[in-house]
């Protein structure tokens, strides 16, 4: 969540620049955990392992559709304030 602690002092060209790469991050993170969790369901034996890359795809999963509906926020805000309204 520090991602979104500064999000006050952005520009919102930059706010949205941010919110891109963190959307972008998260999916890459939530790809290498669906591998990790394709991996340890193949292998046998590994038991409760097998849930913790599985936790790690819904985690990022989750960051990744935060930071879209952030976006949207943020779309849906600057279109209420309309060209030229400071924002």
């Amino acid at each position: 969540m520090p991602r979104l602690c500064p999000g006050h002092l952005l520009e919102p060209e930059r706010m949205c620049e941010v919110r891109c790469e963190q959307r972008e991050f998260a999916e890459e993170m939530r790809r290498h955990a669906e591998a990790d969790a394709a991996a340890a369901g193949s292998a046998e034996g590994l038991g409760v392992s097998h849930a913790h890359p599985q936790v790690g795809e819904r985690y990022y999963a989750c960051e990744r559709d935060l930071a879209a509906a952030m976006l949207d926020d943020i779309e849906a805000l600057a279109a209420a304030r309309g060209p030229g309204d400071g924002g």
